[in-house]
C-alpha cells in the first residue's frame, strides 16, 4: 500500500521501544484467509483518507490465522511511531488484532503469533520484561477512553504478558 506523504512529507518518524499496546480493528470476525489483505486495504484507506494519517495507524496487524503484517512503513524491525494510541505513539509499538474481540478471543494461532511479534520487537529493541519496569504490555484502553481491544482479548492481556517473558 502507498504511503500518504501529504500527512507526513518527512517520512516516517522514528523513537524508541519501551512498550506494546495490543488493539483490535473492530472487523468482522468472519473472514477467510484470503480475505485479510483486502480488509486491511479497507483499514488503510479509512486511516490515510478519512484519518488523514500517513498510513495505517499501527505498527502491526495480525489476522485471525496467524500472519502478520507490517501496519505503518518505515521497518519492522525500526522504532516508528505509529498513531494508535494518542498521547502514547512514542515509545510503543502498536499491535492490532485483525477482528472484533469484545466477546470472544482470537485465536490459538493469533494469539501466538501476537505474543511471538511482542517478544521480537522487546527483543530487538533490548526492552527486558523482566527488568525493565517501563516495559509492558497494554490493552489501548489502559491509554486512554476506549473499549479497545475488547473485553476478552484484553482478560487474556495476562497470558500474553507471561508468554513474552516464558519466551525470552
Amino acid at each position: 500500500l502507498p504511503w500518504n506523504w501529504g500527512g507526513c512529507p518527512g517520512g516516517p518518524e522514528y523513537a524508541w521501544v519501551a512498550a506494546a499496546i495490543v488493539h483490535h480493528t473492530v472487523n468482522s470476525n468472519g473472514y477467510g484467509p484470503g480475505d485479510s489483505v483486502g480488509i486491511m486495504r479497507g483499514i488503510w484507506a479509512y486511516h490515510v483518507n478519512s484519518l488523514g494519517y500517513c498510513d495505517i495507524a499501527y505498527n502491526f496487524i495480525v489476522d485471525n490465522y496467524g500472519f502478520a503484517y507490517e501496519g505503518r512503513l518505515g521497518g519492522v524491525d525500526q522504532p516508528v511511531i505509529g498513531a494508535h494510541a494518542i498521547n502514547a505513539n512514542t515509545g510503543t509499538t502498536g499491535v492490532a488484532m485483525l477482528g472484533t474481540f469484545s466477546s470472544v478471543t482470537p485465536s490459538g494461532s493469533a494469539l501466538t503469533t501476537l505474543e511471538n511479534v511482542i517478544r521480537w520487537k522487546f527483543q530487538i529493541h533490548g526492552v527486558n520484561p523482566f527488568d525493565d519496569p517501563a516495559a509492558d504490555i497494554l490493552g489501548h484502553r489502559d491509554t486512554s477512553a476506549t473499549e479497545c481491544p475488547g473485553q476478552a482479548l484484553y482478560n487474556y492481556l495476562p497470558y500474553t504478558r507471561h508468554f513474552v517473558k516464558a519466551g525470552w
